[in-house]
């Protein structure tokens, strides 16, 4: 992924696949100055609508095979799907309650099916999808200072000061991390733990979220970090594979991302490794 900014209000990332060389996803994250086929981010629901009649089923083509895919209600009104005669689709992310497009996802056929976010019907299995090899180190270095700067957009668009990294925080998400990781039965239940080992290890297929915050954070996260759970908020979010997820999850999207883009919050510490984020906010 290569992303590109021009400005405090912009966050334009473009993702290449590395066998063929070719751009196989565009995000758009912040001020719009792509505008294809008449989409931008802000643009009423009411426009989209107008733009382009939304369908809840869609066929395609994909390694000599067809399959379909097909949109629940909640997909209809929270991530419309558009498709382009160029064989291309966008995935249009709503504001939860504005309604207004918050993002768009370019997407390719390969990348659309490989995100996995609608459902899909087909007679054959899909293809084996070839995952390669992932550069771990660089994902971990990438992904939370990456995230930080799409939250950073956001917030200026919305005329809030820019989140400011925290060492102390970034410490103790560390912290945090390390132990989840070598040991979750300390902190999760058994299936949870299960979960977490198995994101771990490399299971890129996993179905289930970890989703563990506010009072389902465990007196023991705030002991090992000395933190207080008065002062300040800890998460811990898996799988999570790219900064997108904060668009296309509802869960994300509804109850944590506005606490990121929050005039409230003021410093971040964030920690990442192979699918397990953990970041910790001040109240």
């Amino acid at each position: 992924m290569v992303v590109y900014r021009e400005s405090e209000e912009q966050y334009f990332k473009v993702g290449i696949d590395l066998a063929t060389r070719k751009v196989n996803a565009i995000f758009v994250g912040g001020r719009d100055t792509l505008g294809y086929k008449g989409l931008r981010v802000d643009m009423p629901f009411k426009k989209l609508v107008q733009l382009s009649s939304l369908y809840a089923n869609f066929k395609l083509n994909y390694h000599e095979q067809s399959f379909q895919l097909e949109l629940s209600e909640d997909d209809l009104n929270e991530r419309p799907l558009l498709s382009f005669k160029n064989n291309s689709y966008a995935i249009t992310y709503l504001h939860p309650h504005s309604k207004r497009v918050y993002a768009i996802e370019y997407l390719n056929t390969d990348m659309l099916l490989k995100k996995n976010i609608f459902r899909i019907v087909s007679q054959t299995p899909l293809p084996v999808q070839f995952q390669g090899e992932t550069d771990w180190a660089a994902m971990n270095d990438m992904l939370p200072a990456d995230l930080v700067r799409l939250i950073n957009v956001k917030r200026s668009l919305a005329g809030t000061p820019a989140l400011i990294p925290d060492d102390e925080l970034t410490s103790a998400s560390q912290t945090v991390l390390n132990e989840l990781g070598s040991n979750p039965r300390e902190f999760l239940d058994k299936k949870r733990s299960r979960l977490v080992k198995d994101i771990l290890n490399g299971n890129l297929n996993q179905r289930q979220g970890l989703y563990l915050y506010s009072q389902g954070i465990p007196k023991k996260m705030y002991q090992i970090t000395g933190l207080t759970r008065s002062d300040f908020d800890i998460y811990c979010l898996a799988p999570i594979y790219d900064n997108s997820s904060f668009f296309s999850d509802s869960v994300l999207l509804r109850l944590i991302f506005p606490k990121l883009v929050s005039a409230n919050t003021k410093n971040i510490g964030v920690a990442y490794n192979r699918g397990v984020l953990v970041f910790i906010i001040n109240k």
